[in-house]
Protein backbone atom coordinates (compact mmCIF):
# COMPACT_ATOMS: atom_id res chain seq x y z
CA UNK A 1 0.00 0.00 0.00
CA UNK A 2 1.38 3.41 -0.97
CA UNK A 3 1.28 6.00 1.80
CA UNK A 4 2.97 9.26 2.52
CA UNK A 5 5.38 9.37 5.47
CA UNK A 6 4.33 11.49 8.42
CA UNK A 7 6.78 14.33 9.11
CA UNK A 8 7.95 14.43 12.72
CA UNK A 9 10.14 16.82 14.62
CA UNK A 10 12.44 15.58 17.34
CA UNK A 11 14.44 18.30 19.02
CA UNK A 12 15.91 17.22 22.33
CA UNK A 13 15.83 19.94 24.97
CA UNK A 14 18.97 19.82 27.14
CA UNK A 15 17.09 21.67 29.92
CA UNK A 16 13.97 19.48 29.90
CA UNK A 17 14.54 17.98 33.36
CA UNK A 18 15.00 21.40 34.98
CA UNK A 19 11.87 22.74 33.29
CA UNK A 20 9.82 19.71 34.32
CA UNK A 21 10.89 20.14 37.97
CA UNK A 22 9.79 23.80 37.81
CA UNK A 23 6.45 22.86 36.25
CA UNK A 24 5.74 20.09 38.79
CA UNK A 25 6.65 22.42 41.66
CA UNK A 26 4.23 25.07 40.36
CA UNK A 27 1.49 22.45 39.91
CA UNK A 28 2.00 21.30 43.51
CA UNK A 29 1.65 24.92 44.70
CA UNK A 30 -1.42 25.65 42.53
CA UNK A 31 -4.00 27.58 44.55
CA UNK A 32 -6.45 30.47 44.27
CA UNK A 33 -3.54 32.85 44.95
CA UNK A 34 -1.20 31.18 42.47
CA UNK A 35 -3.18 29.50 39.68
CA UNK A 36 -1.37 27.57 36.94
CA UNK A 37 -2.61 27.48 33.35
CA UNK A 38 -1.80 25.55 30.20
CA UNK A 39 -2.00 28.05 27.31
CA UNK A 40 -2.16 27.58 23.56
CA UNK A 41 -3.40 29.27 20.38
CA UNK A 42 -5.13 27.89 17.30
CA UNK A 43 -5.82 29.11 13.75
CA UNK A 44 -9.30 28.29 12.43
CA UNK A 45 -9.59 28.15 8.65
CA UNK A 46 -13.10 29.27 7.70
CA UNK A 47 -12.93 27.87 4.16
CA UNK A 48 -13.47 24.12 3.92
CA UNK A 49 -10.53 22.04 2.76
CA UNK A 50 -11.44 20.20 -0.42
CA UNK A 51 -10.00 16.72 -0.68
CA UNK A 52 -10.48 13.73 -2.93
CA UNK A 53 -13.96 12.31 -3.36
CA UNK A 54 -15.61 9.57 -5.42
CA UNK A 55 -17.09 10.90 -8.65
CA UNK A 56 -18.38 9.48 -11.87
CA UNK A 57 -15.88 9.55 -14.71
CA UNK A 58 -16.11 12.83 -16.62
CA UNK A 59 -18.02 14.65 -13.86
CA UNK A 60 -16.71 16.92 -11.16
CA UNK A 61 -18.46 17.90 -7.94
CA UNK A 62 -18.77 21.56 -7.02
CA UNK A 63 -18.20 22.87 -3.49
CA UNK A 64 -19.33 26.40 -2.61
CA UNK A 65 -16.61 28.30 -0.72
CA UNK A 66 -16.14 31.78 0.68
CA UNK A 67 -13.56 32.61 -1.96
CA UNK A 68 -10.27 33.70 -0.42
CA UNK A 69 -9.51 31.68 2.71
CA UNK A 70 -10.22 33.59 5.90
CA UNK A 71 -8.91 32.72 9.33
CA UNK A 72 -10.03 33.31 12.89
CA UNK A 73 -7.73 32.90 15.86
CA UNK A 74 -8.38 31.64 19.38
CA UNK A 75 -6.13 31.76 22.43
CA UNK A 76 -7.13 29.73 25.44
CA UNK A 77 -5.94 28.74 28.88
CA UNK A 78 -6.84 25.62 30.86
CA UNK A 79 -6.74 25.99 34.65
CA UNK A 80 -4.66 23.06 35.88
CA UNK A 81 -6.62 22.71 39.12
CA UNK A 82 -10.25 23.14 38.06
CA UNK A 83 -10.16 22.23 34.38
CA UNK A 84 -11.98 25.48 33.51
CA UNK A 85 -11.13 26.92 30.08
CA UNK A 86 -10.91 30.66 29.44
CA UNK A 87 -10.49 31.88 25.87
CA UNK A 88 -10.55 34.92 23.61
CA UNK A 89 -10.80 35.27 19.84
CA UNK A 90 -9.52 37.71 17.26
CA UNK A 91 -8.92 38.40 13.58
CA UNK A 92 -5.12 38.32 13.85
CA UNK A 93 -2.61 36.18 15.69
CA UNK A 94 -0.51 38.78 17.42
CA UNK A 95 0.65 39.79 20.86
CA UNK A 96 -2.67 41.66 21.23
CA UNK A 97 -4.52 38.32 21.22
CA UNK A 98 -2.29 36.98 23.99
CA UNK A 99 -2.58 40.20 26.00
CA UNK A 100 -6.38 40.05 25.76
CA UNK A 101 -6.21 36.46 27.11
CA UNK A 102 -4.11 37.68 30.06
CA UNK A 103 -6.66 40.44 30.71
CA UNK A 104 -9.44 37.85 30.66
CA UNK A 105 -7.53 35.69 33.16
CA UNK A 106 -6.83 38.69 35.38
CA UNK A 107 -10.52 39.63 35.39
CA UNK A 108 -11.65 36.05 36.02
CA UNK A 109 -9.10 35.26 38.74
CA UNK A 110 -9.06 38.56 40.66
CA UNK A 111 -7.68 37.01 43.87
CA UNK A 112 -4.59 35.69 42.10
CA UNK A 113 -1.34 37.38 43.09
CA UNK A 114 0.51 35.76 40.19
CA UNK A 115 -0.59 33.69 37.21
CA UNK A 116 1.70 30.95 35.98
CA UNK A 117 1.36 29.42 32.55
CA UNK A 118 2.94 26.70 30.47
CA UNK A 119 2.87 26.51 26.70
CA UNK A 120 3.45 23.85 24.11
CA UNK A 121 5.89 25.26 21.61
CA UNK A 122 8.83 22.96 20.72
CA UNK A 123 11.76 23.64 23.00
CA UNK A 124 9.74 26.10 25.10
CA UNK A 125 7.96 23.80 27.55
CA UNK A 126 8.68 26.17 30.39
CA UNK A 127 6.80 27.93 33.13
CA UNK A 128 6.36 31.68 33.11
CA UNK A 129 5.19 33.80 36.02
CA UNK A 130 2.91 36.56 34.76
Amino acid sequence: MWRRAAPTLRIRDPHKDEKMVTIHKALDECSAKYPVFYEDEVDIHLNPKIGSDWQLRGQQKRVVTLGQNEKYYLAGALHSGTGKVSYVGGNSKSSALFISLLKRLKATYRRAQAIRRTWTKPGNAALVKV
